[in-house]
Protein backbone atom coordinates (compact mmCIF):
# COMPACT_ATOMS: atom_id res chain seq x y z
CA UNK A 1 0.00 0.00 0.00
CA UNK A 2 1.25 3.22 -0.71
CA UNK A 3 -0.33 6.37 1.16
CA UNK A 4 -0.53 9.67 -0.69
CA UNK A 5 -1.80 12.97 0.96
CA UNK A 6 -5.68 14.14 -0.54
CA UNK A 7 -6.07 17.65 -1.02
CA UNK A 8 -9.81 18.65 1.23
CA UNK A 9 -11.25 22.45 0.23
CA UNK A 10 -12.34 24.05 3.02
CA UNK A 11 -15.99 26.16 3.22
CA UNK A 12 -16.79 28.74 5.49
CA UNK A 13 -18.91 26.54 7.80
CA UNK A 14 -15.90 23.94 8.20
CA UNK A 15 -13.94 26.08 10.50
CA UNK A 16 -14.93 26.79 13.97
CA UNK A 17 -14.55 30.10 15.70
CA UNK A 18 -12.98 30.02 18.82
CA UNK A 19 -12.54 26.39 19.15
CA UNK A 20 -8.89 24.91 18.63
CA UNK A 21 -8.87 23.30 14.96
CA UNK A 22 -8.53 19.65 14.39
CA UNK A 23 -6.21 20.21 11.72
CA UNK A 24 -3.46 21.85 10.05
CA UNK A 25 -4.83 24.73 7.17
CA UNK A 26 -2.96 25.25 4.25
CA UNK A 27 -3.38 27.56 1.26
CA UNK A 28 -3.74 26.44 -2.40
CA UNK A 29 -0.30 26.49 -2.69
CA UNK A 30 0.40 23.58 0.20
CA UNK A 31 2.03 26.97 2.40
CA UNK A 32 1.13 26.28 6.27
CA UNK A 33 -1.53 28.69 7.46
CA UNK A 34 -2.25 27.64 11.24
CA UNK A 35 -1.15 24.77 12.88
CA UNK A 36 -3.54 21.65 14.70
CA UNK A 37 -4.69 23.18 17.57
CA UNK A 38 -4.54 27.31 16.98
CA UNK A 39 -7.99 28.94 17.34
CA UNK A 40 -9.68 31.52 15.01
CA UNK A 41 -10.41 34.29 16.96
CA UNK A 42 -12.93 36.62 14.54
CA UNK A 43 -15.06 35.80 11.91
CA UNK A 44 -12.76 38.50 9.70
CA UNK A 45 -9.89 35.62 10.00
CA UNK A 46 -12.18 33.03 9.00
CA UNK A 47 -13.08 35.21 5.49
CA UNK A 48 -9.55 36.23 5.08
CA UNK A 49 -8.64 31.63 5.27
CA UNK A 50 -11.25 31.06 2.66
CA UNK A 51 -10.36 33.96 0.02
CA UNK A 52 -6.78 32.47 0.67
CA UNK A 53 -8.28 29.28 -0.71
CA UNK A 54 -7.51 27.15 2.32
CA UNK A 55 -7.73 23.43 2.48
CA UNK A 56 -6.69 20.54 4.60
CA UNK A 57 -4.46 17.36 3.78
CA UNK A 58 -5.99 13.76 4.84
CA UNK A 59 -4.21 10.47 3.96
CA UNK A 60 -5.24 8.50 0.96
CA UNK A 61 -4.72 4.83 0.75
CA UNK A 62 -3.73 4.04 -2.56
CA UNK A 63 -4.27 0.36 -3.57
CA UNK A 64 -4.88 -2.16 -6.19
CA UNK A 65 -8.64 -1.62 -5.41
CA UNK A 66 -8.74 1.89 -5.77
CA UNK A 67 -6.83 1.81 -9.13
CA UNK A 68 -9.48 -0.39 -10.99
CA UNK A 69 -12.05 2.48 -10.92
CA UNK A 70 -13.73 2.64 -14.17
CA UNK A 71 -14.10 6.48 -14.97
CA UNK A 72 -16.75 5.77 -17.66
CA UNK A 73 -18.62 4.45 -15.09
CA UNK A 74 -18.25 6.94 -12.37
CA UNK A 75 -18.40 9.74 -14.41
CA UNK A 76 -21.81 8.20 -15.33
CA UNK A 77 -22.67 7.73 -11.58
CA UNK A 78 -21.69 11.25 -11.28
CA UNK A 79 -24.11 12.08 -14.44
CA UNK A 80 -27.05 10.56 -12.26
CA UNK A 81 -26.09 12.51 -9.16
CA UNK A 82 -26.27 15.65 -11.06
CA UNK A 83 -29.93 15.19 -12.71
CA UNK A 84 -31.06 14.28 -9.18
CA UNK A 85 -29.97 17.58 -8.19
CA UNK A 86 -30.99 19.71 -10.10
CA UNK A 87 -34.47 17.87 -10.31
CA UNK A 88 -34.53 19.86 -6.82
CA UNK A 89 -33.81 23.01 -7.96
CA UNK A 90 -36.98 23.77 -10.08
CA UNK A 91 -39.40 21.78 -7.70
CA UNK A 92 -38.27 23.64 -4.79
CA UNK A 93 -36.89 27.07 -5.81
CA UNK A 94 -38.35 30.50 -7.40
CA UNK A 95 -36.58 33.41 -7.01
CA UNK A 96 -39.21 34.21 -4.70
CA UNK A 97 -39.57 31.22 -2.36
CA UNK A 98 -37.15 29.25 -0.65
CA UNK A 99 -36.62 26.52 2.05
CA UNK A 100 -34.97 26.55 5.13
CA UNK A 101 -31.15 27.78 5.07
CA UNK A 102 -29.98 23.68 6.02
CA UNK A 103 -31.44 22.86 3.21
CA UNK A 104 -30.40 25.34 0.64
CA UNK A 105 -26.34 24.28 2.55
CA UNK A 106 -27.38 20.64 1.81
CA UNK A 107 -28.14 21.25 -2.12
CA UNK A 108 -25.12 23.18 -2.49
CA UNK A 109 -23.18 20.39 -0.24
CA UNK A 110 -24.08 17.61 -2.47
CA UNK A 111 -22.41 20.59 -5.38
CA UNK A 112 -19.75 20.77 -3.62
CA UNK A 113 -19.01 16.96 -3.66
CA UNK A 114 -20.09 16.47 -6.89
CA UNK A 115 -17.23 18.97 -8.13
CA UNK A 116 -14.64 17.54 -6.32
CA UNK A 117 -15.61 14.22 -7.61
CA UNK A 118 -15.07 15.63 -11.31
CA UNK A 119 -11.68 17.36 -10.02
CA UNK A 120 -10.00 14.08 -9.16
CA UNK A 121 -10.78 12.11 -12.29
CA UNK A 122 -9.73 15.26 -14.31
CA UNK A 123 -6.83 15.03 -12.48
CA UNK A 124 -6.38 10.87 -12.65
CA UNK A 125 -7.87 10.36 -16.04
CA UNK A 126 -7.42 13.28 -18.29
CA UNK A 127 -7.37 12.02 -21.43
CA UNK A 128 -10.38 9.37 -20.49
CA UNK A 129 -12.36 12.81 -19.29
CA UNK A 130 -11.58 14.22 -22.37
CA UNK A 131 -13.49 11.57 -24.68
CA UNK A 132 -16.62 11.82 -22.52
CA UNK A 133 -16.89 15.13 -23.79
CA UNK A 134 -17.20 13.65 -27.81
CA UNK A 135 -19.25 10.40 -26.68
CA UNK A 136 -22.59 12.40 -25.48
CA UNK A 137 -24.87 9.62 -26.70
CA UNK A 138 -23.58 6.90 -24.65
CA UNK A 139 -24.95 9.47 -21.51
CA UNK A 140 -28.52 8.35 -20.85
CA UNK A 141 -29.52 11.82 -19.38
CA UNK A 142 -30.64 14.86 -21.38
CA UNK A 143 -28.85 17.54 -22.72
CA UNK A 144 -29.46 19.82 -19.50
CA UNK A 145 -27.84 17.05 -17.69
CA UNK A 146 -24.51 16.44 -19.81
CA UNK A 147 -24.08 19.61 -21.52
CA UNK A 148 -22.89 21.07 -17.45
CA UNK A 149 -21.22 18.18 -17.03
CA UNK A 150 -19.13 18.46 -20.32
CA UNK A 151 -18.33 22.11 -19.82
CA UNK A 152 -16.96 21.41 -16.63
CA UNK A 153 -14.69 18.51 -17.67
CA UNK A 154 -13.44 20.99 -20.62
CA UNK A 155 -12.96 23.91 -18.04
CA UNK A 156 -11.12 21.69 -15.48
CA UNK A 157 -8.85 20.18 -18.08
CA UNK A 158 -7.83 23.72 -19.53
CA UNK A 159 -7.51 25.38 -15.99
CA UNK A 160 -5.10 22.65 -14.96
CA UNK A 161 -2.89 23.40 -18.09
CA UNK A 162 -3.50 27.00 -17.96
CA UNK A 163 -2.09 26.61 -14.36
CA UNK A 164 -4.94 27.83 -12.57
CA UNK A 165 -5.42 27.94 -8.52
CA UNK A 166 -7.30 24.83 -6.79
CA UNK A 167 -9.54 28.06 -6.03
CA UNK A 168 -10.29 28.85 -9.18
CA UNK A 169 -10.93 25.66 -10.48
CA UNK A 170 -13.57 25.22 -8.06
CA UNK A 171 -15.01 28.40 -8.65
CA UNK A 172 -15.44 26.92 -12.42
CA UNK A 173 -16.58 23.78 -11.49
CA UNK A 174 -19.01 25.35 -9.58
CA UNK A 175 -20.09 28.09 -12.06
CA UNK A 176 -20.26 25.33 -15.43
CA UNK A 177 -22.61 22.84 -13.14
CA UNK A 178 -24.89 25.81 -12.45
CA UNK A 179 -25.08 28.39 -15.24
CA UNK A 180 -28.17 26.84 -15.80
CA UNK A 181 -29.73 26.28 -12.66
CA UNK A 182 -32.83 28.52 -12.65
CA UNK A 183 -33.88 27.12 -16.30
CA UNK A 184 -33.91 24.12 -16.02
CA UNK A 185 -37.62 23.13 -17.02
CA UNK A 186 -36.94 25.73 -19.95
CA UNK A 187 -33.45 24.00 -21.21
CA UNK A 188 -35.57 20.44 -21.03
CA UNK A 189 -38.34 21.54 -23.27
CA UNK A 190 -35.62 23.61 -25.90
CA UNK A 191 -34.02 19.86 -26.12
CA UNK A 192 -36.96 17.81 -26.32
CA UNK A 193 -38.83 20.22 -29.02
CA UNK A 194 -38.07 19.17 -33.19
CA UNK A 195 -36.90 22.77 -33.74
CA UNK A 196 -34.84 25.13 -33.28
CA UNK A 197 -35.93 27.80 -30.18
CA UNK A 198 -38.13 30.85 -31.21
CA UNK A 199 -38.18 34.35 -30.64
CA UNK A 200 -39.45 33.58 -26.89
CA UNK A 201 -37.48 31.31 -26.22
CA UNK A 202 -34.48 33.03 -27.13
CA UNK A 203 -35.56 35.82 -25.04
CA UNK A 204 -35.45 33.63 -22.16
CA UNK A 205 -32.21 32.11 -22.86
CA UNK A 206 -30.70 35.51 -23.14
CA UNK A 207 -31.43 36.29 -19.60
CA UNK A 208 -30.99 32.95 -18.18
CA UNK A 209 -27.00 33.93 -16.75
CA UNK A 210 -29.13 36.63 -14.47
CA UNK A 211 -31.33 34.40 -13.45
CA UNK A 212 -28.87 31.57 -11.92
CA UNK A 213 -27.01 34.39 -10.53
CA UNK A 214 -29.64 36.17 -8.31
CA UNK A 215 -31.14 32.21 -7.68
CA UNK A 216 -27.41 31.32 -6.42
CA UNK A 217 -26.82 34.51 -4.25
CA UNK A 218 -30.25 34.44 -2.82
CA UNK A 219 -28.99 31.19 -1.64
CA UNK A 220 -26.31 32.51 0.19
CA UNK A 221 -23.39 31.80 -2.48
CA UNK A 222 -20.77 34.42 -1.69
CA UNK A 223 -17.99 33.33 -4.38
CA UNK A 224 -17.99 36.40 -6.72
CA UNK A 225 -15.74 34.32 -9.42
CA UNK A 226 -18.75 31.37 -9.07
CA UNK A 227 -21.33 33.89 -9.76
CA UNK A 228 -19.49 36.25 -11.78
CA UNK A 229 -18.33 33.60 -14.29
CA UNK A 230 -21.99 32.71 -14.59
CA UNK A 231 -23.11 36.38 -15.21
CA UNK A 232 -20.53 36.69 -18.11
CA UNK A 233 -20.09 32.88 -19.80
CA UNK A 234 -22.16 34.01 -22.82
CA UNK A 235 -20.42 37.59 -23.14
CA UNK A 236 -18.46 38.23 -26.79
CA UNK A 237 -15.14 40.17 -26.48
CA UNK A 238 -16.63 41.94 -29.26
CA UNK A 239 -19.57 42.92 -27.36
CA UNK A 240 -22.23 41.02 -28.83
CA UNK A 241 -22.69 38.34 -26.06
CA UNK A 242 -25.49 38.98 -23.53
CA UNK A 243 -26.82 39.24 -21.29
CA UNK A 244 -24.60 42.44 -20.78
CA UNK A 245 -23.33 42.76 -24.03
CA UNK A 246 -19.84 43.45 -22.52
CA UNK A 247 -16.32 43.98 -24.25
CA UNK A 248 -13.31 42.75 -23.98
CA UNK A 249 -11.84 44.57 -20.88
CA UNK A 250 -14.66 44.04 -18.17
CA UNK A 251 -14.95 39.84 -18.88
CA UNK A 252 -13.38 37.47 -16.43
CA UNK A 253 -10.43 35.40 -17.95
CA UNK A 254 -12.79 32.56 -16.60
CA UNK A 255 -15.88 33.25 -18.29
CA UNK A 256 -13.94 33.73 -21.00
CA UNK A 257 -12.76 29.79 -20.60
CA UNK A 258 -16.55 29.38 -19.78
CA UNK A 259 -17.48 30.71 -23.43
CA UNK A 260 -15.44 28.57 -25.31
CA UNK A 261 -16.62 25.17 -23.70
CA UNK A 262 -20.14 26.30 -23.59
CA UNK A 263 -19.85 26.56 -27.52
CA UNK A 264 -17.82 23.41 -28.10
CA UNK A 265 -19.29 20.91 -25.96
CA UNK A 266 -22.72 22.40 -27.49
CA UNK A 267 -21.47 22.36 -31.19
CA UNK A 268 -20.10 18.02 -30.54
CA UNK A 269 -23.37 17.50 -29.04
CA UNK A 270 -26.64 16.35 -30.53
CA UNK A 271 -29.97 18.02 -30.46
CA UNK A 272 -33.36 16.66 -31.21
CA UNK A 273 -33.56 19.03 -34.66
CA UNK A 274 -29.97 18.35 -35.52
CA UNK A 275 -27.32 16.05 -35.78
CA UNK A 276 -23.53 16.61 -33.76
CA UNK A 277 -21.20 18.73 -35.42
CA UNK A 278 -17.97 16.59 -36.49
CA UNK A 279 -15.27 17.20 -34.11
CA UNK A 280 -12.76 18.59 -37.01
CA UNK A 281 -15.89 20.64 -38.05
CA UNK A 282 -15.66 22.19 -34.56
CA UNK A 283 -12.66 22.83 -34.00
CA UNK A 284 -12.39 25.14 -37.23
CA UNK A 285 -15.74 27.13 -35.93
CA UNK A 286 -13.77 27.63 -32.72
CA UNK A 287 -10.10 28.90 -34.08
CA UNK A 288 -12.65 31.42 -36.60
CA UNK A 289 -14.51 33.00 -33.64
CA UNK A 290 -11.11 34.07 -32.28
CA UNK A 291 -10.80 36.73 -34.35
CA UNK A 292 -13.66 38.37 -32.72
CA UNK A 293 -15.59 37.09 -30.20
CA UNK A 294 -13.63 34.37 -27.75
CA UNK A 295 -10.09 35.08 -26.63
CA UNK A 296 -6.95 34.50 -28.57
CA UNK A 297 -4.74 32.58 -26.49
CA UNK A 298 -7.12 30.59 -24.61
CA UNK A 299 -8.63 28.98 -28.41
CA UNK A 300 -4.34 28.46 -29.76
CA UNK A 301 -4.63 26.39 -25.95
CA UNK A 302 -7.39 24.90 -26.49
CA UNK A 303 -6.40 23.78 -30.26
CA UNK A 304 -3.08 22.42 -29.22
CA UNK A 305 -4.50 21.03 -26.18
CA UNK A 306 -7.12 18.81 -28.15
CA UNK A 307 -4.52 18.52 -30.81
CA UNK A 308 -5.89 16.98 -34.29
CA UNK A 309 -7.49 13.70 -32.96
CA UNK A 310 -8.70 14.33 -29.12
CA UNK A 311 -9.47 11.48 -27.05
CA UNK A 312 -13.13 10.48 -28.07
CA UNK A 313 -12.78 10.84 -31.75
CA UNK A 314 -13.88 8.10 -33.63
CA UNK A 315 -11.87 6.99 -36.71
CA UNK A 316 -11.76 4.53 -39.68
CA UNK A 317 -7.95 2.84 -39.87
CA UNK A 318 -6.24 1.85 -42.98
CA UNK A 319 -6.54 -1.94 -42.24
CA UNK A 320 -10.45 -0.92 -42.50
CA UNK A 321 -11.39 -1.35 -38.33
CA UNK A 322 -13.33 1.42 -36.52
CA UNK A 323 -11.57 2.94 -33.65
CA UNK A 324 -11.62 5.33 -30.59
CA UNK A 325 -8.68 7.65 -30.25
CA UNK A 326 -8.18 6.94 -26.23
CA UNK A 327 -4.81 8.93 -26.21
CA UNK A 328 -2.78 11.89 -27.60
CA UNK A 329 0.65 11.86 -28.88
CA UNK A 330 3.60 13.88 -29.35
CA UNK A 331 3.38 13.59 -32.56
CA UNK A 332 -0.40 14.81 -33.00
CA UNK A 333 -0.83 12.20 -36.18
CA UNK A 334 -0.26 9.32 -34.30
CA UNK A 335 -2.30 8.91 -31.05
CA UNK A 336 -3.25 5.58 -29.57
CA UNK A 337 -6.46 3.84 -30.58
CA UNK A 338 -8.49 1.32 -29.66
CA UNK A 339 -10.40 -0.60 -31.88
CA UNK A 340 -13.72 -1.62 -31.66
CA UNK A 341 -15.37 -2.59 -34.66
CA UNK A 342 -13.31 -4.60 -37.58
CA UNK A 343 -13.74 -3.63 -41.56
CA UNK A 344 -16.97 -5.49 -41.84
CA UNK A 345 -18.39 -3.34 -38.93
CA UNK A 346 -18.28 -6.43 -36.65
CA UNK A 347 -17.93 -5.20 -32.91
CA UNK A 348 -14.81 -6.85 -31.36
CA UNK A 349 -15.26 -8.92 -28.28
CA UNK A 350 -12.31 -7.70 -26.59
CA UNK A 351 -11.32 -4.03 -28.15
CA UNK A 352 -7.90 -3.78 -29.40
CA UNK A 353 -4.97 -1.03 -28.38
CA UNK A 354 -2.86 -0.17 -31.86
CA UNK A 355 -0.05 2.52 -32.49
CA UNK A 356 -1.30 4.20 -35.05
CA UNK A 357 2.27 5.18 -36.01
CA UNK A 358 2.78 1.74 -37.70
CA UNK A 359 1.50 1.83 -41.28
CA UNK A 360 -1.60 -1.05 -41.19
CA UNK A 361 -3.06 1.50 -38.12
CA UNK A 362 -2.57 4.82 -39.36
CA UNK A 363 -5.72 6.76 -39.25
CA UNK A 364 -7.78 7.12 -42.88
CA UNK A 365 -10.34 9.37 -41.34
CA UNK A 366 -12.92 10.38 -38.69
CA UNK A 367 -16.04 8.99 -39.25
CA UNK A 368 -19.86 10.03 -37.44
CA UNK A 369 -20.85 6.65 -35.48
CA UNK A 370 -23.70 6.13 -32.95
CA UNK A 371 -23.18 2.20 -32.91
CA UNK A 372 -23.09 0.81 -29.27
CA UNK A 373 -20.29 -0.25 -27.63
CA UNK A 374 -19.21 -1.18 -24.51
CA UNK A 375 -17.43 1.30 -22.12
CA UNK A 376 -16.48 -1.46 -19.85
CA UNK A 377 -14.72 -3.53 -22.38
CA UNK A 378 -13.06 0.09 -23.49
CA UNK A 379 -11.68 0.79 -20.21
CA UNK A 380 -10.50 -3.10 -19.40
CA UNK A 381 -8.30 -2.49 -23.01
CA UNK A 382 -7.19 1.27 -22.08
CA UNK A 383 -6.44 -0.54 -18.28
CA UNK A 384 -3.99 -3.06 -20.09
CA UNK A 385 -1.57 -0.35 -21.80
Amino acid sequence: MKVILQKIPLRYSDLPLQQPLRWDIYDSEGILLMVKGEIIQNDAKKKTLIMQGCVRYVPKIKNRSSSQINPFTELQHIAHRLERLYHQFPQHYSLYHFPLASEQETLLSQLRHIANNIQSICHNYDNISLSIIHLAHYFEQHYTVYHPLHTAILCQLMAIRLGYSNSQQQALLHANLTCNIASIPHQTQLHQQQSPPDIYQRQKIRHHPEYSYRLLKKMGVTDTLWLNSILQHHEKLDGSGYPKKLVAKDILPEARLMAIADIYCAMVSPREYRAAMPIQTALQEILWYRYKKLDEQYVLTFIEYFGIYPPGSIVRLHNGDVAIVIQSHKDPLTPLVCSIYDEKDIPYQRPLIHQTRLNKYQIKTFIPFDKAFNLSLLWEAIRSV
